[in-house]
């Protein structure tokens, strides 16, 4: 592979003042229409990073170079590309609720254990999740048997 530093230099630099003359028409326009480019600044900006961080071989830079539009010519051509940015973002959306719902659960185990401390001087089963007891009492003058428990997969008490 062949690169040196000047013609990548060379390449960032003019994508740099692309992206500033981007910028500067981008700050023109009216509110909506910043917002509809603003994927599109990120994007550029992204590509920017990415070239500081990386080399190109002196041959791809001269070909970028002999673009009048390298910044712009790169974003078109990742704009096209199928990728798993919005499956990234699921597997985001999935793995916070994740984690969410986990210290959830273990604040309610908590909450519970404590109750059962304090009532029962013994810890909760938490064996079966759909069916933690956590009271158990007779009512009435026949002694109807009263049990209470809850269900921490399905949110109830029961």
């Amino acid at each position: 592979m062949n690169t040196n530093e000047e013609p990548n230099t060379t390449l960032y630099k003019q994508m740099f003042a692309e992206q500033e003359q981007f910028r500067d028409w981008l700050l023109a326009q009216p509110p909506q229409e910043i917002l509809n480019h603003a994927y599109e600044y990120v994007m550029r900006e992204d590509i920017l990073l990415s070239l500081e961080y990386n080399d190109l071989t002196d041959a791809q830079a001269a070909a970028l170079l002999s673009s009048s539009s390298p910044l712009a010519d790169v974003y078109a051509e990742f704009d096209h590309l199928e990728s798993s940015h919005m499956e990234e973002i699921w597997n985001c959306i999935e793995s916070r609720a994740d984690a969410l719902q986990a210290g959830q659960l273990d604040y309610a185990k908590t909450l519970i254990d404590e109750f059962c401390a304090y009532e029962y001087a013994s810890q909760a089963d938490f064996s079966d999740l759909s069916r933690v007891n956590i009271a158990y009492t007779t009512v009435g003058d026949e002694d109807i048997p009263l049990q209470v428990h809850v269900d921490l997969e399905g949110y109830k008490i029961e």
